[in-house]
């Protein structure tokens, strides 16, 4: 029988990790960034992939982003996942998200009225990353202002009220399973009489076995936005509402790299690298 020699937690190389208290939020936010692998021997700036909810989808875009970059399937970035202090505490974490994600007040919805007390914190919390964690990001891991946003269900209605805003805060958006449900559906109006910045780029996912009407508001989203270059939609068969999330973060990603000249199967393979 073999014998364990030594056991040791796990590290992600090239990864960082701070805590920061939001004026705009008074919240205390966990922010977990992974380098590329340049990034110590060079000067240059890269490109940003903002990530929510960072607990889940801080692993997997970590993963994604160094195995699609040693491939030379995307350009070396910078990945930010912003997560909540107290994770841990479900009932902390639900009341996070409900009012951080969600751009308005509404009495029902989401986890229930409990949490819904809280809701419409998405103006501050944008503020918070516009204006606090985006220069700080800037200054520590030398990011240009190509940002990508992320978000995946409530998070994904936060990215989805973001884009209607047009801002120059992102330029690409991955925008899975959101809740655009929510508040009568309040944020597809927001796109009625607002357009998005020219040159954003927008992928949008849902999977097929989740509600039905999540795949109708989304197809309702995408024709919003216009059909054309700069805008995919993708349904993702035998994937709920649990389980789509990696499958639409990879393709996402290489679409909205594609005009770049990334993401082709052409493009050629770089040698192999030595070590993470």
């Amino acid at each position: 029988m073999s014998t364990v020699v030594a056991a040791d937690p796990v590290a992600l190389v090239r990864t960082d990790r701070f805590s920061l208290r939001s004026k705009a939020t008074g919240s205390e936010y966990d922010v977990r960034v992974a380098l590329p692998r340049s990034f110590t021997a060079s000067q240059k700036r890269y490109p940003l992939l903002v990530m929510l909810d960072a607990d889940y989808s801080f692993p997997v875009a970590e993963g994604i982003v160094n195995h699609l970059t040693d491939r030379n399937r995307l350009p070396e970035m910078v990945v930010a996942a912003i997560g909540h202090a107290d994770a841990d505490d479900r009932d902390a974490y639900r009341r996070r998200r409900t009012r951080d994600y969600t751009p308005w007040f509404a009495p029902d919805g989401g986890y229930g009225p409990e949490f819904q007390k809280v809701s419409g914190g998405g103006p501050a919390f944008a503020r918070f990353i516009a204006e606090e964690l985006l220069p700080i990001l800037a200054a520590r891991y030398r990011t240009t202002d190509d940002r990508t946003l992320v978000g995946h269900s409530y998070g994904g209605l936060f990215a989805a009220w973001t884009l209607s805003r047009a801002s120059a805060d992102f330029r690409r958006f991955i925008i899975v399973s959101p809740s655009l449900w929510y508040l009568d559906r309040r944020v597809l109006g927001e796109f009625e009489s607002r357009k998005a910045v020219p040159g954003t780029r927008v992928y949008l996912a849902v999977g097929q076995n989740e509600n039905p009407e999540m795949e109708s508001d989304l197809r309702r989203l995408h024709r919003l936005l216009g059909a054309g270059p700069d805008v995919e939609i993708e349904v993702w068969p035998r994937q709920n509402h649990d389980t789509v999330f990696p499958f639409a973060l990879s393709n996402g990603l290489r679409f909205l790299w594609t005009k770049e000249g990334w993401g082709s199967e052409a493009r050629p393979m770089p040698p192999p690298a030595l070590g993470r």
